[in-house]
């Protein structure tokens, strides 16, 4: 039972940290679409 409960625990937080990387990258993506002109101050974020 305390076996269950750990692996929905651990599936959810999983879950939840893949959707704010996937919400995160989809915005980086669409804010790259807008600054196409500084393409190289955007390659220096993403490098920090």
């Amino acid at each position: 039972m305390v076996l269950i409960v750990t692996i929905v625990n651990f599936a959810i937080i999983i879950g939840i940290t893949v959707g704010i990387i996937v919400v995160v990258y989809s915005l980086i993506k669409r804010f790259n679409k807008f600054t196409n002109r500084n393409m190289e101050i955007d390659k220096n974020w993403i490098r920090f």
